[in-house]
């Protein structure tokens, strides 16, 4: 699963071609035949945390604590398990990250890639995406952004 949507969302785009707009699958967003303004969802509140352009035939894709989840005893389960724990990230493993959102236009890579920083943390995260050569945004339990590699951010 931490993969499949943005197969699926390059997929799509290949099927689209010479149309304009948007593909969505389940988050993962593509812009097509055009560039499009795109927020980055506040994972602790309402609305954006801030806004990038999505260029036309990227993809973003984002890994959050905050869509599928539920508390239990004051403690944030949700569906992005650490291998190296066992739980999910965050709750007894380094990983202080709460959100984040890779842009490529390598769409598979973009999704697994989300989901892998948010399993590596914040230092190694953005390493990652750096010898990648990709683009995102980090978002970290307090609430902290870091912006990765050239992509035109504008916090809210």
């Amino acid at each position: 699963g931490g993969l499949a949507k943005g197969f699926a969302a390059g997929e799509g785009l290949s099927i689209a071609s010479g149309g304009k707009g948007i593909i969505n699958v389940g988050g993962n967003i593509v812009a097509v035949g055009r560039d499009l303004k795109v927020g980055v969802q506040n994972p602790r509140g309402e609305g954006y945390v801030g806004t990038f352009t999505l260029s036309c035939g990227q993809s973003v894709s984002t890994s959050g604590d905050y869509e599928r989840h539920y508390f239990y005893k004051g403690v944030n389960y949700h569906h992005i398990i650490s291998p190296f724990s066992g739980y999910p990230t965050g709750i007894k493993d380094d990983s202080d990250l709460i959100s984040v959102t890779v842009v490529s236009d390598k769409y598979t890579l973009c999704d697994a890639v989300a989901t892998a920083v948010m399993v590596l943390g914040k230092n190694d995260g953005k390493a990652l995406i750096e010898r990648l050569g990709l683009c995102g945004v980090i978002i970290d339990k307090n609430l902290n952004i870091t912006v990765v590699g050239n992509l035109d951010f504008q916090k809210k």
